[in-house]
């Protein structure tokens, strides 16, 4: 079993961290959706927990939206974390140069 590594800002609380469930396929065609969903539920927390486990398939525009994710967590001081992501997703961001931070959590 593998379990990811979450960390919070200090003094967050349970009611600061937004969770955001990941679509199956994160592809072009569902990451606008997916990115309203983070963008509506990231405004109601300090921290953004994307569950990435049903993920099944991702291309170019998903992992690029995992990374925008990230990249705007640094850059507001606000916690993500991609928790769970399947082999498919880490080895996705790697190839493209984007998997930095992002692990299975073993």
């Amino acid at each position: 079993m593998v379990f990811a590594v979450l960390s919070f800002p200090t003094g967050a609380l349970l009611d600061d961290i937004a969770r955001s469930r990941a679509p199956a396929s994160l592809t072009l065609a569902t990451v606008g959706d997916f990115l309203d969903q983070c963008r509506d539920r990231w405004g109601k927390g300090q921290a953004l927990i994307v569950e990435l486990g049903d993920v099944g398939e991702i291309d170019t525009a998903g992992a690029q939206l995992l990374a925008w994710l990230q990249r705007e967590g640094r850059l507001t001081g606000r916690a993500v974390t991609l928790d769970s992501p399947p082999a498919r997703v880490i080895e996705t961001m790697a190839m493209l140069g984007l998997g930095k931070g992002v692990s299975d959590g073993s």
